[in-house]
């Protein structure tokens, strides 16, 4: 029965994935002021999204091997850990944002601001 499980993880893990692929592809296509084509945004997306999912899982893994952090610091080691994770998510997210910018400007006709539409 160990096939079951692991081809549901996997398929969470995929789905998983696609899920953050697709919102980072959003957040890329969507707000930015700039005009950012959709393969642009995309690669940004697979990068930054692929890197999340990674991020995630290793942070998990991190948590669940230091559970000492909670008996030793209580509610503040708790407290390091998401401020942590806030950062590294953030730095996924600006990652990922450059990756579509250097894709615009290598291979498009880099980026349209409002202001030349």
């Amino acid at each position: 029965h160990w096939h079951a499980s692991f081809a549901v993880g996997a398929a969470v893990t995929v789905l998983g994935a696609l899920l953050s692929i697709t919102l980072m592809y959003l957040v890329y296509r969507l707000l930015p002021s700039a005009k950012v084509r959709a393969t642009s945004a995309l690669a940004g997306a697979v990068v930054s999204g692929l890197l999340w999912e990674t991020a995630w899982y290793l942070f998990a893994y991190f948590y669940r091997r230091n559970s000492a952090v909670d008996r030793i610091y209580g509610t503040m080691g708790g407290l390091v850990l998401v401020i942590v994770w806030s950062y590294l998510a953030a730095l996924i997210v600006l990652v990922g944002a450059e990756v579509a910018k250097c894709h615009a400007t290598t291979f498009e006709q880099g980026l349209v601001t409002e202001e030349e539409v």
